[in-house]
This record gives structure tokens, C-alpha cells and sequence, in this order.
């Protein structure tokens, strides 16, 4: 192996670690804003199951929607 190829392969080798760097880093980040909302989102949902048909008028949507919303997993 020349000193141009070794030097290719080097620096292929730390492009790859700080992209592996930065997606697992996002994924740390993402996962720890899921954990963050879920009880927070999870509270909303069930209080939006839960809201009589004036509220739901108030806020613009109808009881169909606010049953779907509260039927949507954690993580969405």
C-alpha cells in the first residue's frame, strides 16, 4: 500500500467515525426527548379523550379527531 492510499483509507476511517459519532448522538438526543414528553404528551391525550364536546368545539377539532390523537403511541 502507497503512502497516498494509506492516507485515503486514514481519512475515510475518520469520516466514518465522526458520522457514527453524530448519528448516535442524535439518536441519544431523540430518545431522550421521547422519554422527556411521553408522560407529558401521554397526560394531554387522555385529557383530550376525556374533553366534552364544547371544549373540543372550542378548540377546533371534532370528538372523531380527538380520539384519534388519543389513540396515537407515545411516540408520535
Amino acid at each position: 500500500m502507497t503512502g497516498t492510499q494509506n492516507s485515503t483509507r486514514t481519512s475515510a476511517q475518520r469520516s466514518l467515525r465522526a458520522i457514527s459519532k453524530i448519528v448516535v448522538s442524535r439518536i441519544a438526543h431523540v430518545s431522550w426527548l421521547l422519554l422527556c414528553h411521553w408522560p407529558e404528551r401521554r397526560q394531554q391525550r387522555l385529557a383530550l379523550r376525556e374533553m366534552e364536546a364544547h371544549h373540543l368545539v372550542d378548540i377546533g377539532i371534532t370528538r372523531r379527531e380527538a380520539l384519534q390523537e388519543s389513540r396515537k403511541p407515545f411516540w408520535r
